[in-house]
């Protein structure tokens, strides 16, 4: 009989990388996946719910969400964000944003967000962050 605990160990590790900066994606997608991680990446708030929802139902969920909380267009992070949290099964979400001052920070813990990153960041804080959480 198959352990459900080591077949989750072996399996990669899935993230939902959500930012509208395309030089952005380009730069932390291969960083991630050196850091053992698949991604998939989308620069629309509005996919990034079909995408969560879609693997949640017909694949395995997604470990970690990295949302941008600035995006332009009709489904920006923030109410991406509002979207995600009524997911099941819950995802774990970054905020990586390059507004520092954003009320949603100061509010973060109360409301479902594992942690946050200002941009610019190293790779190497990305990936530090994600293992903590994962871990």
């Amino acid at each position: 009989m198959e352990n459900p605990d080591a077949k989750s160990a072996l399996r990669l590790k899935k993230i939902l990388l959500i930012d509208d900066n395309d030089a952005f994606r380009a730069a932390i997608k291969p960083a991630l996946e050196e850091g053992g991680y698949s991604v998939t990446e989308t620069d629309d708030g509005s996919k990034a719910i079909d995408i969560y929802y879609d693997h949640a139902f017909r694949h395995a969920a997604f470990d970690i969400v990295l949302l941008d909380l600035r995006m332009p267009g009709g489904v920006d992070g923030e109410n991406a964000w509002i979207r995600l949290l009524e997911a099941r099964p819950k995802p774990k979400v970054i905020l990586v944003t390059g507004d520092k001052d954003s009320p949603i920070l100061k509010r973060m813990g109360d409301c479902g967000i594992e942690g946050y990153l200002i941009k610019p960041f190293a790779n190497a804080e990305l990936l530090e962050k994600i293992k903590k959480i994962l871990h």
